[in-house]
């Protein structure tokens, strides 16, 4: 059984301030720290005893948490949540899809679709129109009892991850490309893609992203591309495969840990000591440069709490694998405390 990614960097680094670590041995998803002091420690997943189950638990649901970003007066898109047809009966209210549409309309069109209360990146959707607005409430409801939807906001997409009111981890997240060899058609080139990633150690999968894929491409790339899957991109061209760029969903990232401007640490720092989070990832969109001072139309996009996107970095080089153990160096210290 392949280990967690925090229960393989535990076992690692906690011998280093004589710790011992017990790793439930068939899963391997969850453990016990037991301090040199004799102080004992958990984590499941990439959860750990450091954030409040309240907060936890609202950075779960996108709405409430840009509900409650607004409130306290940061920076964050506009949207609204809506049941799917099987949960609003679930909970005794009617299914109406006409205010979905009424509300995409006054949105306006482009926006963007996603399920209320995943993450990793799954079933987000940038919506033109009521026909792609219908393909992405199929999607979202395969996935969620609820869909976000979301207004539209250009810009570059980057993670900070804050523990204890401090910058540690700071990148630009970019969305998956593939680049065209003039013979491979679109779908064998994201397999390989796929592979490649798979081969770094990343959980990469689209296999429940290939009508996403074909829907995005055919959008992006025009009359060229019409039957995505099957298209042939030309020698040296590169196309975007979906419209988000988190990293488990492919995309690829570039470290700003020195260069981010302190501005868009400072906006990180506070979001995450407003929801008392000591540990976050705190996800950022910004039209203007991130070493320049914080741009006015810059946008607080989720924040996470649970799974704030060490594991996909860290297996980007390993230059990033050794920064990311010194995030976990310092989790230990924290927890011994």
């Amino acid at each position: 059984m392949i280990p967690n990614f925090s229960s393989k960097l535990f076992e690692k680094l906690a011998p280093e301030i004589e710790a011992s670590v017990w790793v439930e041995p068939v899963w391997r998803v969850m453990g016990k720290i037991t301090f040199k002091s004799g102080k004992t420690r958990y984590w499941k997943g990439n959860s750990f005893d450091l954030n409040m189950m309240g907060s936890v638990a609202i950075a779960k649901d996108k709405a409430y948490t840009s509900q409650l970003m607004l409130l306290a007066g940061f920076p964050a898109p506009s949207g609204k949540a809506f049941p799917s047809p099987k949960w609003a009966s679930a909970i005794g209210v009617p299914y109406d899809e006409a205010a979905i549409y009424e509300y995409a309309h006054s949105v306006p069109y482009p926006l963007i679709a996603k399920p209320n209360g995943q993450g990793a990146g799954k079933q987000v959707h940038l919506v033109h129109d009521e026909e792609e607005l219908g393909a992405a409430l199929d999607g979202v409801f395969s996935l969620d009892n609820m869909v976000l939807l979301e207004e539209y906001r250009s810009g570059r997409d980057y993670r900070f991850l804050v523990l204890d009111d401090d910058v540690v981890l700071a990148y630009e997240r970019t969305p998956a490309t593939v680049t065209g060899d003039g013979k491979t058609i679109l779908r064998d080139l994201v397999l390989a893609h796929e592979l490649s990633l798979q081969e770094k150690g990343r959980e990469v999968h689209y296999d429940e992203d290939w009508q996403r894929i074909a829907r995005y491409v055919e959008r992006k790339e025009g009359e060229k591309a019409g039957g995505a899957l099957s298209w042939k991109p030309h020698l040296g061209h590169r196309v975007q495969i979906l419209p988000n760029a988190n990293l488990s969903a492919g995309g690829e990232a570039r470290d700003v840990t020195e260069t981010a401007h302190q501005s868009y640490n400072a906006l990180a720092i506070a979001v995450s000591r407003e929801f008392n989070f000591r540990f976050c990832g705190v996800d950022l969109l910004t039209p203007g440069a991130i070493e320049e001072p914080i741009h006015k139309e810059a946008v607080i996009l989720e924040l996470n709490a649970e799974m704030p996107g060490t594991q996909h970095f860290a297996n980007t080089s390993k230059e990033a694998m050794v920064k990311v153990e010194n995030v976990y160096r310092r989790i230990l210290k924290i927890l011994e405390q």
